[in-house]
């Protein structure tokens, strides 16, 4: 039986007070093409099922595939990419790039039935950002005029520049020119969606819940395994090639990989590091960008030696972030040399141009000059690094 592994690398945009190591994580979706129900159903593990659907106060990125199913926002992004029209059949950007205007589809549908609008959008987006929602994202939208001030509820929406302009047409206006805006709007996080307590309890209230991505949830079963059917109502639904996936919930990267061997699931995700010489020799694999990344974030509250500026840059030129990716990491992730993704469109699929910040390889000589400057005013300082314990971080840092 042939397997297809697909992988999706990627970066997150640091922050300026950070050095950026690598811009990449590791996705596998694993197909079994010859599978005899295939074009009937997928079985996916999930990994651990989310609280809710709202899913804006975690930043856990396997719980928002069931959001990239089951709802849809104005643009996605495709496996290389490239923004492709989603719920927004097309956009205009002005020339000053500040002013987005979206046409909504004419046959944009929630699953039952009604027509989806520019309105529906508004209230998605005054739902998201409202000031009694537990969102960790909301500032990726600072860069739409309104937004920060409601946010902190200084002002109403009414105040917020996401507007319709009729039934389905949307206006956004931004502060000031953001290159990779469209980028930002393709995560599953802005799918669209009823902002309402039936997210919320979405494991009982599933059946009433109105989706308006290419599935919608159709049974929960006791051991918690989900059926997605496809959405007769979906826009795209001819270009679904699956009438249903089944989402599974084993909990690690262990089990997942001994169930797809085993052909128990169809499909699993970030496979175990250790392991990814011997599947990725059984399998073959395809190669797409995913906004995710890690960094060194440097603690500036705090006096001391992380608040001298050439020190950072002597941590900046001291990394070897070839290394890293190769050896470290199997080749699972990109080397970031700058704070925005090397893939970024520019709004209109065009290349954003990009500043380079960081190297590949480790500078020594570089590294070296700049302590000698920095030992003279703090001596022998302490440097104290924490890390998530995850199997790919300690094989960063050795303690």
């Amino acid at each position: 039986m042939k397997k297809f592994i697909y992988i999706i690398l990627g970066m997150l945009i640091i922050s300026i007070v950070s050095i950026t190591l690598i811009g990449g994580s590791l996705q596998k979706k694993v197909e079994q093409t010859e599978s005899s129900n295939y074009k009937n159903n997928v079985t996916y593990n999930l990994g651990k099922l989310p609280e809710d659907l709202i899913m804006l106060d975690s930043n856990n990125l396997r719980e928002k595939d069931i959001l990239a199913n089951t709802f849809e926002g104005l643009v996605n992004c495709d496996e290389n990419g490239k923004i492709v029209p989603a719920l927004a059949e097309s956009w205009d950007i002005s020339q000053d790039g500040t002013n987005y205007t979206f046409k909504i589809r004419k046959d944009g549908k929630w699953s039952d039935g009604s027509d989806i609008t520019a309105n529906d959008f508004v209230n998605f987006f005054s739902d998201i950002l409202n000031k009694n929602t537990n969102n960790i994202f909301s500032d990726q939208l600072n860069c739409i005029f309104g937004v920060e001030d409601y946010r902190k509820g200084k002002c109403d929406f009414n105040n917020v520049a996401i507007t319709a302009l009729n039934n389905k047409t949307l206006n956004i206006r931004l502060n000031y020119p953001c290159n990779y805006f469209l980028n930002i709007l393709s995560q599953p996080i802005y799918a669209l969606r009823n902002i309402d307590s039936k997210l919320i309890d979405w494991k009982k209230d599933y059946r009433s819940i109105m989706y308006s991505g290419s599935f919608c949830i159709n049974n929960i079963s006791d051991s918690g395994e989900i059926t997605l059917k496809k959405n007769s109502h979906y826009w795209n639904k001819a270009q679904v090639k699956s009438n249903s996936i089944t989402l599974s919930s084993l909990k690690t990267k262990e089990s997942a990989l001994a169930a797809f061997q085993s052909s128990t699931i169809n499909v699993f995700t970030d496979p175990p590091l250790g392991e990814l010489k011997t599947i990725e020799g059984k399998a073959k694999y395809k190669v797409s960008p995913l906004l995710q990344g890690e960094g060194i974030a440097f603690n500036l509250k705090r006096s001391g030696i992380a608040n001298d500026n050439s020190f950072r840059k002597a941590v900046a030129a001291s990394i070897n972030r070839n290394n890293i990716v190769k050896n470290i990491l199997n080749s699972t992730a990109l080397e970031s040399y700058s704070y925005i993704p090397q893939y970024t469109g520019d709004g209109l699929n065009g290349k954003y141009i990009n500043k380079v910040f960081f190297q590949g390889n480790e500078d020594i000589k570089k590294a070296s000059d700049m302590m000698k400057s920095v030992s003279s005013s703090y001596g022998e300082a302490s440097l104290k690094l924490i890390y998530l314990d995850t199997v790919e971080n300690k094989k960063h840092v050795k303690p």
